[in-house]
């Protein structure tokens, strides 16, 4: 339903974050490893939804979120990936929306827009205007805070398609680059197609799913999840493979 809302709306869209390693490792949301354990990269959706300029956003948040309640959704929230000390606080626009269903399983959904229509090489989350010619893109704030505020056009498109479960979904062109713009917390600089354990175990409580994180994955892992990858190339999507090398 969420893809047919994006789709129907004729938004630029595609996975980030823990949903898009997920769906190159798995082509799921999720993917089973030796011995029955399932790696669950997040647990919430990870989407970046792209407009033409800043003011196309709070308008299109509003309907997408008429049209997901229309779906069985509770609500969306927007707000700023920014913290509200920062000195540039009250400059600055609320690019992600958060979305919520409860029923009949929870769904956390967020979704991160920015700005494609823009001159030049780039797009980005936030920018900051004093006057209608005096604007800059701040490098410490945002959804792309990583990467400097901004994220290279050639790195989202041309879009592939990502398998996700039977459906097919938009992918950004170079996803380790989109990745490395936002919080890399879902893998590591050396091996994106591997699991990370070690951050994991880190940054979030482990469930009762993944106490095998406290082992690590073996050599059987490893052949499964190469396995995986070849599958997903030879139906034509997106995987982990270039990573394996």
């Amino acid at each position: 339903d969420l893809a047919a809302v994006l789709n129907e709306l004729n938004f630029e869209w595609w996975p980030y974050a823990g949903t898009l390693i997920s769906l190159l490792r798995h082509g799921f949301r999720a993917g089973t490893l030796s011995a029955g354990r399932t790696d669950i990269v997040d647990y919430d959706i990870d989407l970046m939804v792209g407009v033409e300029h800043e003011n196309v956003w709070p308008s299109a948040a509003l309907e997408i979120e008429a049209r997901l309640v229309q779906l069985g959704w509770d609500g969306c929230m927007a707000r700023a990936l920014v913290s509200e000390t920062h000195h540039f606080a009250r400059f600055t626009r609320a690019e992600l929306l958060v979305c919520v269903r409860s029923k009949p399983f929870f769904v956390h959904l967020d979704l991160t827009s920015y700005v494609k229509g823009g001159f030049g090489r780039y797009v980005w989350t936030q920018r900051i205007c004093f006057a209608p010619h005096r604007c800059f893109i701040p490098r410490n704030i945002g959804g792309l805070v990583y990467a400097g505020g901004k994220l290279r056009k050639s790195a989202i498109k041309p879009l592939g398609r990502c398998r996700m479960g039977s459906a097919s979904v938009p992918c950004p062109h170079n996803p380790l680059e989109t990745l490395k713009a936002m919080k890399g917390y879902n893998f590591t600089k050396h091996c994106l197609a591997l699991p990370d354990v070690e951050n994991r175990l880190a940054w979030r409580d482990v469930k009762v799913e993944e106490t095998w994180l406290h082992v690590g994955i073996n050599a059987e892992d490893v052949a499964i999840l190469r396995g995986r990858s070849s599958e997903l190339d030879a139906a034509g999507y997106m995987s982990m493979t270039p990573y394996f090398e």
